[in-house]
Order: structure tokens, then sequence, then C-alpha cells
């Protein structure tokens, strides 16, 4: 066995030299696990918010869409009503004038 100047084995001097330096080196490991974990957990916030928002944006954009639509039914159904009135004059003022002429040609 290898002895040092001072009576002590070398691998037990060796071991003493390396503890400090692996306790050194465990510690920074730890404190960067704890930053991985911190990192983590900030972007679990973020995307819980950016759901949030695209569900929120989501119901605007149903919304907008349902007046838009809403809105062309209800353009679409006075045009149907406004040509409704037109054929109904039309009919009206045609029977007015085809009455007389068909009792005229029935005489």
């Amino acid at each position: 066995m290898k002895v040092d100047g001072e009576g002590q084995p070398l691998l037990q001097q060796q071991q003493q030299e390396v503890a400090p330096l692996q306790d050194s080196y465990m510690q920074s490991r730890a404190e960067a696990l704890q930053n991985v974990e911190s990192t983590i957990h900030e972007l679990s916030n973020i995307f819980n918010q950016l759901a949030t928002l695209v569900s929120q944006q989501g119901e605007v954009a149903i919304r907008f869409l349902y007046f838009s639509l809403m809105h062309c039914i209800d353009a679409y159904l006075l045009s149907f009503v406004a040509l409704f009135k037109m054929i109904y004059d039309y009919i009206t003022i045609t029977s007015l004038l085809i009455c007389p002429l068909l009792s005229i040609m029935i005489k």
C-alpha cells in the first residue's frame, strides 16, 4: 500500500481531495435540476394561459360567425319578402287587367 509523507494511504488522501469536488458537482447538478423543474413549471403555466386564450378567442370567433350568419339570413329573408311582395303585386295587377278582358271575351 502506498503511503504519502504524513502516513495516510494515498487512496484515502485522493478520496478526501475528490470529496469536496464531488459535493460541489452534486450541488451544481441539483441546482440545474431545480432550474429545469422551474422552467418546465413556467412553460406549463404559459401553455395553460395560451389554451385559455385560444378557447376565449374561439368563442369570440364562433359568436362573430353566428352573428354574421344571422345577418346574412336576415338580409336573405328581407330579399325573399321583397320578392314575394313583387310577385304578389304582379299577380294582383295581372288579375285586375285580365279579369275585365275575360269578362268581355265571355260575353
